[in-house]
């Protein structure tokens, strides 16, 4: 992440998401512990506060089931760097950097909250990169296209791998 930052072509972010494990299968709560985990990494590793004034004042109205993916789309498109850029010699706006997300100790999360998430990223590929990050790193101890997921509605079924990212134990390439 700071690599990528530093050298000014992207604007990347590593989130912890472990904190979600905790609500187990409630994908309300998973979601908001995770919405939650992304504010904090933005703030403190950006200095970016817009994900966490556009989570207070617009994303809490959002369902869970789309607040994720609306804030990555809300990040995608708000860079603060590029309001500061140098506009460029044809007068048009400046570029806004191509975002990439590391999220870490996805291989913790379970049931709902796992599923809501992976489909999230998944909804957001058609945006990329204007409405959504140009690469989602899943990070894990596992890889994601083992899991049998345990659901309310059902005994047991395999997740199916967001098409945006290549769900390996953790992949640092763009």
């Amino acid at each position: 992440m700071h690599h990528l930052n530093h050298q000014g072509q992207y604007r990347a972010l590593y989130v912890n998401i472990e904190g979600a494990q905790g609500v187990r299968g409630n994908a309300d709560k998973g979601i908001n512990a995770i919405c939650s985990a992304f504010v904090r990494s933005a703030a403190l590793y950006l200095q970016d506060p817009g994900p966490d004034t556009w989570l207070h004042s617009k994303g809490h109205l959002i369902e869970a089931s789309d607040r994720f993916s609306a804030l990555l789309a809300h990040w995608s498109q708000n860079d603060p760097q590029a309001a500061t850029a140098t506009v460029p010699a044809d007068d048009s706006q400046p570029a806004v950097h191509p975002t990439v997300l590391f999220l870490d100790e996805v291989d913790a999360l379970v049931g709902d909250t796992l599923i809501s998430l992976l489909r999230q990223i998944r909804a957001g590929y058609a945006q990329r990169p204007q409405a959504f990050p140009q690469t989602v790193i899943l990070c894990g101890v596992r890889d994601v296209r083992d899991y049998r997921i345990h659901t309310a509605h059902q005994k047991s079924s395999p997740v199916a791998a967001p098409s945006t990212s290549r769900p390996n134990r953790c992949a640092w390439a763009i």
